[in-house]
């Protein structure tokens, strides 16, 4: 199962164009949305294991990370949408100790991921420790590589 975020949730989108069916409005149309999510819980996500293949180093399906749970403090995105595709231009998850924020291109119709991202671990508030990566492939099945 995916993860899923489970918590108080506002979601805003427009987009406008001319409509002649789904896939050919979202092709064509033109706006944005955005995301707030209150305090909850991320299920089916382990952020320890996320670090830890991250700590690994090498290329890793998001799946492996899957299970568990984990706090959710806040999260915002927001995206610009312009012919197909959504451009993260904020993406921010608060979790207990942990931040990670992410940024990059959602193709809509094909169900794309070309992200890049950093978790700090705010555990430690005078050495935080942070992480980069890149997230690609697809919704249904993304890859992680670690870019530190």
């Amino acid at each position: 199962n995916l993860p899923v975020i489970v918590a108080p949730t506002q979601l805003a989108l427009s987009l406008s164009g001319s409509y002649s069916g789904l896939e050919a409005f979202l092709a064509t149309g033109k706006g944005e949305a955005s995301i707030d999510i209150s305090a909850g819980q991320v299920r089916n996500f382990d952020i320890a294991k996320f670090r830890g293949a991250l700590n690994d180093g090498v290329l890793f399906n998001l799946p492996s990370v899957y299970g568990g749970g984990t706090p959710l403090k806040s999260a915002k995105l927001k995206a610009a949408i312009d012919k197909g595709v959504a451009v993260m231009t904020q993406g921010m998850l608060e979790l207990e100790g942990d931040q990670i924020v992410v940024s990059g291109a959602l193709p809509l119709l094909t169900r794309g991921l070309a992200l890049s991202g950093e978790i700090t671990d705010n555990n430690d508030p005078l050495a935080p420790t942070r992480q980069r990566f890149f997230v690609g492939g697809s919704w249904a099945q993304p890859f992680v590589t670690p870019t530190n």
